[in-house]
């Protein structure tokens, strides 16, 4: 009797390891959540406060875009600290590092720069400043993780490779980079969670 016990709560232990370990896993799917919808959001609020308020295109991008930063930079705060507790209740410790989140600030700058040299601010310019930042954060985690995230390699190859097609096909540049950065995202939020639920 005294071992079926112990099984019953190994087991009891095991599946409260593996939820939280979903939890964790969607956790990190959060930055992709955000940018599906907010990308287009923000597009969509430039537009009606240029064409309906009569504010300045460049005043009004600057503005939203360092509003939904700094939302971002709070929610994703809360999520790490989320993170943080699970990865505690399941005995592990993330070590903080400067340096990794001095090189995540770093690849989305080196991208910027190139991305606006190349094809300044326009939907190619987004395109490649967004799927190059990516594939940059991915060699960043390599570096100092070993680990590579699939989908955040799928999502940079997807709107870095689209960037051939923004002056093709007939729709509005930056309104093609939009809807294919927030398809990407979109995308490798479903890809991150699915994998999530399968494991």
């Amino acid at each position: 009797m005294g071992m079926e016990k112990v099984e019953e709560l190994a087991e009891a232990l095991k599946a409260v390891e593996d939820e939280l370990n979903l939890a964790k896993r969607v956790y990190l799917a959060f930055p992709f959540i955000f940018w599906s919808f907010a990308i287009p959001f923000m597009y969509l609020l430039e537009l009606t406060l240029i064409k309906y308020a009569g504010l300045e295109s460049d005043y009004v991008s600057v503005t939203i875009s360092l509003l939904f930063v700094a939302w971002f930079l709070i929610e994703n705060t809360r999520v790490f600290r989320k993170v943080e507790a699970i990865e505690r209740v399941l005995g592990r410790r993330r070590e903080r590092k400067l340096s990794y989140a001095v090189s995540q600030v770093l690849a989305w700058f080196v991208a910027f720069f190139i991305a606006s040299y190349l094809y300044g601010t326009g939907g190619k310019g987004m395109l490649l400043f967004v799927g190059l930042a990516l594939l940059l954060m991915v060699a960043v985690d390599l570096s100092f993780h070993r680990r590579v995230q699939s989908e955040m390699v799928l999502a940079g190859f997807i709107i870095l490779s689209s960037t051939y097609l923004a002056d093709k096909l007939p729709v509005q540049e930056m309104a093609f980079a939009i809807m294919v950065i927030s398809s990407a995202f979109s995308f490798a939020a479903f890809l991150h969670i699915r994998r999530a639920m399968r494991e």
